[in-house]
């Protein structure tokens, strides 16, 4: 048998509910309960109404979820603001030649998308250079170092960075190759 107010389970030979402290029919007329695990019209119509606020949590919840994890990969389609350093043919950054709001930088400021690779970066940048060939450089430990394989050189590589050495935007560096 089960407590109609609290649908909490009833011992054998109980006069009280344990929980609530209803009578129990048959030592109080006043209250019904149901028998064999049965419901109520009314617990049924709360139980109802709990499963369909469940539902709706349960949606709402799924959407943060789906947005970003914490660990995981950034979705693809996401657009990134990435800061390209232009270096001579000695790995020294080219400050000259671009200005920014606190002076001359040498950054280039581009917009991809998040399933582009440093070949599609180098696209955008040489587009802005006219008869200049641009090699995209890995900085690791303090030393700029060639990209073999430009493929490989992902959003998820300067995710990766930007977070180890604590960069306020996405950083790429690319060598301008030639005199």
């Amino acid at each position: 048998m089960f407590c109609i107010n609290c649908a909490e389970k009833l011992y054998d030979g109980a006069k009280f509910c344990h929980q609530c402290g209803t009578a129990v029919p048959g030592k109080a007329a006043s209250v019904s309960v149901c028998k064999g695990g049965t419901l109520s019209e009314e617990g049924e119509q709360s139980l109802l109404s709990l499963k369909k606020k469940f539902e709706i949590f349960k949606e709402k919840s799924l959407k943060k979820r789906s947005l970003v994890h914490k660990g995981s990969k950034e979705p693809e389609s996401l657009s990134h603001n990435l800061g390209v350093q232009i270096l001579d043919r000695n790995y020294k950054a080219v400050k000259r030649v671009f200005q920014g709001p606190s002076g001359f930088t040498g950054i280039i400021h581009i917009s991809v998308d998040g399933a582009s690779t440093s070949k599609t970066w180098k696209e955008v940048v040489q587009a802005k250079f006219k008869n200049c060939k641009l090699t995209v450089c890995r900085y690791e430990e303090g030393v700029c170092h060639k990209c073999v394989n430009e493929d490989e050189y992902t959003i998820s590589n300067l995710l990766e960075e930007k977070r180890k050495k604590h960069l306020k935007e996405l950083r790429c560096y690319m060598m301008v190759e030639g005199k």
